[in-house]
Parts: C-alpha cells; sequence; structure tokens
C-alpha cells in the first residue's frame, strides 16, 4: 500500500495518491525488484532492479548504507538498510502534480531485514 508521499501537508498527500498522480487505489503497490548488487564499501552496497509504479517499470540504481545489525529476540540476525535515488516521475507514468511536484523525484527507502535460521 502505498503511505507516501509524505510532503508535511495531508491535503497534498492526498491529492499525489489521487488518480491524476499515484493513483493509489488503481496501484495499491511500488515494487522493486533487484537484478544486481554489488558491495562497495564496508557497509556500502549498490542495488539495480526494475522499479515499478502505476504499472510502469524501468531500472534504477539504489545506493544503501548498512545502518543497523542485531541479533533478535529469537537469535535471528536483523539488519537495516537505507538508501536512495533520484528518479524522473514522468518515465514511470506519473503525471500531472499540477505544479506541485518537479520532476525529480527523491525515493528515499528503509529496508530491514532478518535471517531466517
Amino acid at each position: 500500500m502505498i503511505r507516501s508521499p509524505q510532503t508535511g501537508n495531508p491535503k497534498r498527500d492526498e491529492h499525489l495518491r489521487g488518480p491524476g498522480f499515484l493513483d493509489a487505489d488503481g496501484h495499491p503497490a511500488i515494487t522493486f525488484a533487484s537484478t544486481r548488487v554489488e558491495q562497495t564499501d564496508a557497509n556500502v552496497f549498490r542495488v539495480t532492479g526494475d522499479l515499478t509504479v502505476r504499472g510502469v517499470t524501468g531500472p534504477v540504481t539504489v545506493d544503501f548504507v548498512l545502518t543497523g545489525a542485531e541479533n533478535g529476540s529469537r537469535g535471528a540476525l536483523r539488519v537495516v538498510f537505507t538508501g536512495g535515488a533520484t528518479v524522473h516521475r514522468k518515465d514511470r507514468g506519473v503525471g500531472g502534480g499540477g505544479g506541485l511536484v518537479g520532476e525529480k523525484v527523491a525515493l528515499e527507502v528503509d529496508v530491514p531485514a532478518i535471517r531466517q535460521p
């Protein structure tokens, strides 16, 4: 489910989730499927994959940093990666915006992962 965008203005956020922009009712998920992962430093990873927004899929590369690692209550390793990328919204089928959003949109991503025993 699309919970974002989070612009700090609830009325604007609702507009951006609407049919003229992200169409969250018709396309409730934004997905990313990785196709390549490259470790570029001790805690830094470059992940390339396919981003789908409003049914339009295209390549994107996200730089992730390992921001946390700990053993969970059941002993399984839990890690958190934080990353981001900039995409052109029209390349993803997102038009409109009424001057509220620029052509380039910054994506911020937090990914928790748990290693299963």
